[in-house]
C-alpha cells in the first residue's frame, strides 16, 4: 500500500529533506494582473512534452505559469526550486512530493532510489524515469525558478524528467535562465515549446490593459511613451503606473527611470547582487556603450574573453539583448544601462568618459558612425561630435537618414550651435532635405550672421565660408547671377572627390541653366552625378535636372534615360521631399509614354513634396513647377498647368535675370489652352502655398499653430484656408480633408 511520509517518519534510508509547503503551490492571482492567454495558447498549440519559459526577473513568468496551470485542465503538480535543490536527492524528493498530490507515489520504492549517489550515470535516474512512465493520471508538472539549479547533477535530473514524462503529461520549466539545459539534445527527442523575453514583454495592448487595471486613463501617445521607456518590461510598466502620481507631482517623466528608487533597489538587490565583482564591473563598463560585440569589448575595455561572457550573460537573462542571430552584437536594456552607468560613475569617477572616448574611435574605425557620435557625446567631447557630424552628414543626409541627423543635432543646445557655423549649415541642409523650407531659411539667416560668404582668404576645403556659400546657393532667394557666384566659389574651393563637391556642381549647373548656359549646365550635372555615386539624393537631383536640359533641347530619348537613372538612384528616397524635382520630371516621362495614371500619381507626389519649399531654392521651385506644368498639359489637366505657370511668373518678378526660365514658361504656355483660367474651382486650381496649408488641416493644430509651423502670419493661413474651402467646394475643415484625401492631395 502506498503511503506518503511526513517529516520525521521517512522510510528506512530516506535521507532527503522534505520540501517546504510553500514550494508546492503556485503564486496566487494578483489584482491588476494581465492575462497572458495569447502566449499560453501559442505554447499549448503544438501539444508539447515540455514547455520552457525563460526571461529576466520582472517579466511575469511565475504568474503566467500559474495562469497556464489554471487554464490547462489537467491536475497540476507545482514545485518552486531554490539553491538547496542542487542536491539531486532533494530535488527528486520535491518532484515526488509534488506528484504525490496528484497520484500517490510508492515511497518505499522511491526511498530505494535515493539511498545512493544520483548522477547521470547512476541507476537512480533511470529508475525514477520508470516510475514516471508507470503513472496513469496525466499531469502538468511545473518546476519554477530553474535558474537556481546550478549543479550538473540537478540539471541532469531535470533533463531526465523531460525525457521520461509519459504521454499525456507535460513538464513546464520556468526561470530567468535555461542555458544549462541541453536544449538542442532535448529537442531531438521531445517536442518543446518555448517563450522568452519577446513573448513576455508587453505590447501596446498589454500596456493599455494594465493602465485600465490601474484605473489610469491614457492616450495613445502616453502608451507609446511608456513602451519606449520600458521596452515592454512588465515590471517597469507596473512600477511606472504605481508611482505615476508621485512622479507627476515632481514634474518627472512619464515612465520610471533606471535611477528611480524602486528600480535602484531592484537592480541592486536582484540583478547586481547575483554577479561576481569582475562581471559586475564588466557590465558597468558596457553600460556606457551603444552596442557591443566581443571583439569591441576586448579592444575598448582592454581585456579578453568578452564574447563568451556576453553570450553567457545573455543566456542567463541579465537584461542583455542579442541584436543578431549569430549572437555577435548586444545591447543592454536601457533602464538597466541607466542604472549601471550611474553606478559606474559613482564607483569609478571619470572612467566612463574614458571608455566612451575609446569606444567612439573604435566605432568610427569600424563604420559604426551613429554609435561613434553618441559615444563621443557621452565622453563629453563636443568638438569630436561636431567633427563627426560635419564629416558624415553628406552620406547620411543625402541617403535620407534624417532621424540620425536630428538625434545628433539634439546633442547641442542652441548656444553651442550658434558657436559652430559648420554645424549650423548641417542643420539648414537637413531641414531643406526634409522639406522644411521655412526652418532652412531661418538657419540660413543665422549662418549669415556667423560666417562670411566668398571670403577671398579662405583656404581650400570645407570651411565656414565655403559651407555658407553652398547653403546660400541652395536655399537663398537669389538672382541667378549671385547663385552662380556662390556655387562657383564652392566648386573652386573643393577638390574632386570632396564630399560636398557634387552638390556644388549641381547648384552651379542649376544656376547656369537659369541664365541660358546649357553647355555649362550639362557639364556640371554630369560631373555631379558621376561624383555622387554614394550620395543618392544628389545624384537623383542632378540627373533629373539633366533630363530637363535634354527636354529643352527636344531630345526625349536622352531625357527619358536621365530621368529613369535619377529615379533609380533615388528609389529608396521616394518619400523624401527633396525628391520633388525627380518625381516631377518622371511624371513628364510617364506622360510621354502614355502612362497617364502613373504621370498623375507622380505629379501629385511632387506637388505635395514641393509645398514645403516655398520661399527657398528658386531653382527647385522653377524647374519642379515647369516640369509639372508640362506633365499636366500632356495629361489634359491644363487648368492645373496654368496655375503652376502663374506661380512661376510670380517668382520671376523678383528674379528677373532667370531669362531661360521665361523661355521655358513661354514654351509650355503655348501648349496649354489660352482660354483656361487658373481661377477655376477644383483641386487642380490649388496653389502650392495652399497645398502646403492643406497638409496640416487633418491635424489638431489651430490656424495660429499652423501659421507658427509655416513661419507666416495667422491671417495668411486663414485666407489660404478659406481659398482652399472655396476651390474644393466645401465650407468645413473636415470636408476639405475628405475631398483632398479622395484626390490624394494629402500624404
Amino acid at each position: 500500500m502506498h503511503r506518503r511520509p511526513i517529516p520525521g517518519t521517512y522510510p528506512s534510508g530516506f535521507r532527503a529533506d522534505w520540501p517546504a509547503r510553500s514550494k508546492l503551490y503556485p503564486p496566487r492571482p494578483r489584482s491588476r494582473q494581465i492575462s497572458r492567454r495569447a502566449v499560453i495558447d501559442r505554447l499549448r498549440a503544438t501539444d508539447p512534452d515540455a514547455v520552457l519559459v525563460t526571461a529576466p526577473a520582472g517579466y511575469g513568468k511565475s504568474t503566467m505559469l500559474a495562469e497556464l496551470a489554471r487554464l490547462d485542465g489537467r491536475p497540476t503538480a507545482w514545485l518552486t526550486v531554490d539553491e538547496v535543490d542542487n542536491d539531486p536527492a532533494v530535488l527528486l524528493t520535491g518532484i515526488a512530493v509534488a506528484l504525490d498530490a496528484v497520484e500517490p507515489v510508492d515511497w518505499d520504492r522511491f526511498a530505494a532510489l535515493v539511498r545512493g549517489p544520483i548522477t547521470i550515470a547512476s541507476p537512480a535516474l533511470r529508475g525514477f524515469g520508470w516510475m514516471l512512465a508507470e503513472r496513469t493520471v496525466p499531469v502538468l508538472l511545473v518546476i519554477d525558478d530553474i535558474h537556481e539549479l546550478t549543479s550538473n547533477d540537478a540539471v541532469d535530473v531535470v533533463e531526465a524528467l523531460v525525457e521520461a514524462i509519459p504521454e499525456g503529461s507535460t513538464v513546464v520549466l520556468g526561470g530567468r535562465d535555461g542555458s544549462r539545459l541541453r536544449r538542442g539534445s532535448l529537442r531531438r527527442r521531445r517536442n518543446i515549446a518555448e517563450a522568452q523575453v519577446d513573448d513576455l514583454a508587453f505590447d501596446a495592448r498589454g500596456v493599455a490593459e494594465l493602465c485600465a487595471a490601474f484605473g489610469v486613463e491614457v492616450e495613445q501617445h502616453e502608451i507609446d511613451a511608456l513602451m519606449d521607456a520600458t521596452e515592454g518590461w512588465p515590471l517597469a510598466v507596473y512600477l511606472s503606473l504605481q508611482t505615476r502620481d508621485e512622479r507627476a507631482s515632481q514634474g518627472g517623466r512619464a515612465a520610471i527611470g533606471g535611477n528611480a528608487r524602486l528600480m535602484v533597489e531592484y537592480f541592486s538587490d536582484v540583478l547586481l547582487a547575483g554577479l561576481d565583482p569582475e562581471t559586475a564591473a564588466f557590465l558597468m563598463a558596457v553600460s556606457t556603450l551603444e552596442r557591443v560585440s566581443g571583439e569591441m569589448c576586448d579592444d575598448v575595455l582592454r581585456r579578453t574573453g568578452s564574447a563568451a561572457l556576453l553570450e553567457d550573460l545573455e543566456r542567463r537573462n541579465y537584461l542583455l539583448i542579442s541584436l543578431d542571430d549569430r549572437r555577435e552584437w548586444y545591447r543592454l536594456h536601457h533602464l538597466w544601462a541607466e542604472f549601471l552607468s550611474t553606478e559606474y560613475d559613482r564607483r569609478s569617477p571619470g572612467t566612463s568618459a574614458e571608455v566612451a572616448a575609446r569606444a567612439s574611435v573604435w566605432y568610427e574605425e569600424h563604420g559604426e558612425i551613429n554609435a561613434a557620435v553618441m559615444s563621443a557625446a557621452r565622453s563629453g567631447d563636443l568638438d569630436r561630435v561636431e567633427r563627426l557630424v560635419v564629416a558624415y552628414f553628406p552620406a547620411f543626409g543625402t541617403s535620407g537618414r534624417l532621424a540620425a541627423i536630428d538625434r545628433w543635432i539634439g546633442l547641442f543646445d542652441h548656444e553651442d550651435l550658434m558657436k559652430r557655423p559648420l554645424l549650423m549649415v548641417v542643420v539648414g541642409n537637413a531641414k531643406w532635405i526634409a522639406g522644411d523650407g521655412a526652418s532652412a531659411a531661418a538657419w540660413l539667416a543665422l549662418v549669415d550672421a556667423a560666417a562670411t560668404v566668398n571670403d577671398p582668404e579662405a583656404g581650400q576645403g570645407w570651411s565656414p565660408p565655403v559651407a555658407f556659400a553652398l547653403l546660400r546657393a541652395n536655399i537663398g532667394w537669389l538672382p541667378a547671377a549671385e547663385m552662380v557666384e556662390d556655387a562657383q566659389y564652392v566648386y573652386e574651393h573643393l577638390e574632386p572627390g570632396a564630399d560636398w563637391r557634387p552638390v556644388g556642381c549641381a547648384l552651379r549647373g542649376a544656376a547656369a541653366f537659369m541664365l541660358g548656359d546649357n553647355i555649362t549646365a550639362e557639364r556640371m550635372f554630369r560631373e555631379s552625378a558621376f561624383g555622387a555615386v554614394e550620395r543618392p539624393l544628389v545624384k537623383a537631383i542632378a540627373l533629373a535636372h539633366l533630363a530637363v536640359v535634354h527636354l529643352e533641347q527636344g531630345d526625349w530619348d536622352a531625357a527619358a534615360q536621365a530621368a529613369d537613372d535619377g529615379r533609380s538612384a533615388g528609389r529608396e528616397l521616394d518619400a523624401v521631399p527633396g525628391m520633388c524635382l525627380v518625381n516631377a520630371v518622371a511624371s513628364v516621362i510617364a506622360a510621354r509614354r502614355r502612362d497617364m495614371d502613373g504621370a498623375l500619381e507622380l505629379g501629385r507626389r511632387a506637388r505635395r513634396q514641393l509645398a514645403g519649399f516655398e520661399g527657398v531654392s528658386p531653382w527647385l521651385n522653377f524647374q519642379t513647377r515647369i516640369a509639372l506644368a508640362r506633365s499636366m498639359v500632356m495629361t489634359g489637366r491644363r487648368g492645373e498647368a496654368v496655375t503652376l505657370l502663374e506661380e512661376v511668373d510670380a517668382i520671376l518678378e523678383n528674379l528677373p535675370d532667370a531669362v531661360a526660365v521665361r523661355e521655358q514658361v513661354a514654351v509650355v504656355r503655348r501648349s496649354s489652352s489660352p482660354r483656361q483660367s487658373s481661377g477655376s474651382h477644383g483641386p487642380s486650381s490649388l496653389t502650392t502655398a495652399e497645398l502646403r496649408v492643406l497638409q496640416y488641416l487633418p491635424s489638431h493644430l489651430s490656424i495660429g499653430e499652423i501659421a507658427e509651423r509655416l513661419f507666416v502670419s495667422r491671417n495668411t493661413v486663414k485666407s489660404q484656408t478659406i481659398s482652399i474651402y472655396r476651390k474644393l467646394g466645401t465650407s468645413s475643415r473636415g470636408g476639405a480633408v475628405a475631398i483632398a484625401n479622395d484626390v490624394q492631395l494629402i500624404d
